[in-house]
């Protein structure tokens, strides 16, 4: 990591957006530096469980979403990163549920029915395709036999393979976390963002008596929210993924433990 990058005088463009809540985006790009210290400190052990493996994964995904959001926002483009926070919460929930249900296998052994899903639909698509060589036909079955090991776990009722590796989706694991507010509201609010609904979009056009206005310029409004509601979660994931390892909570992030 470049550490004189990701301070405040480099990484951000003094405008509206900074100007006007300087205090909430060098909070977030804080704990970004402070999530790469235990990263670097973390990265010297080793990894003993399927549940430090996975959270060690969305921690990762996690950091590169924080980064985009605080671009995002500086630039004053909320609605988009309205979109990855929605992402990150839902990082979140599923960081959470791996370690309170030690699923940690079932999540990383998706990949093995998610890649024969793609694989059946592609034969099915271009049966006659010249990628099916033998060398594939080979890879193919041994891929076939480790899903029969496993396609307890990721099977609609129906016999076809799951499109996520939870059968409960979000929404269900929220509830059996007791996160059925949070859940609700960043859904409520977020979803509109992330899908092509109008209520996302109303603002862009202003209408009076005589004229229509287009206006989808960059704005600093909704920017403070999302940078406060980035904050908490990736605050939350990065002590999930602390707890799976040997260490100590570094001070930093004890704070989030209370969100919990």
């Amino acid at each position: 990591m470049n550490s004189e990058y990701y301070t405040p005088q480099h990484f951000y463009i003094k405008n509206a957006a900074y100007i006007r809540y300087q205090r909430e985006f060098d909070d977030l790009l804080e704990l970004f530096n402070e999530s790469e210290k235990v990263k670097y400190k973390i990265s010297g052990l080793k990894i003993f469980t399927a549940e430090q493996k996975a959270c060690s994964l969305i921690f990762l995904k996690s950091q590169h979403l924080v980064i985009s959001i605080l671009k995002l926002c500086n630039e004053g483009i909320a609605e988009n990163a309205g979109i990855l926070l929605r992402s990150l919460y839902e990082n979140y929930i599923q960081a959470k549920f791996i370690l309170n249900f030690d699923l940690g296998e079932q999540f990383l052994n998706y990949r093995i029915a998610a890649r024969k899903k793609y694989m059946d639909l592609y034969e099915k698509q271009f049966p006659a395709s010249n990628l099916i060589t033998p060398e594939y036909k080979s890879f193919k079955k041994n891929l076939d036999d480790r899903f029969e090991k496993i396609k307890q776990d990721y099977l609609y009722n129906d016999g076809e393979i799951r499109e996520r590796w939870n059968s409960l989706g979000i929404k269900g694991m929220a509830k059996k976390l007791n996160e059925t507010l949070s859940y609700d509201y960043i859904m409520s609010v977020y979803s509109a963002y992330v899908h092509c609904d109008v209520t996302g979009m109303l603002h862009y056009i202003v209408e009076s008596e005589d004229h229509i206005t287009f206006d989808n310029s960059p704005t600093p409004d909704k920017v403070d929210e999302i940078l406060k509601l980035t904050n908490e979660f990736s605050g939350r994931i990065v002590t999930e993924w602390i707890a799976t390892f040997p260490i100590e909570m570094p001070s930093f992030f004890k704070k989030f433990l209370k969100l919990k």
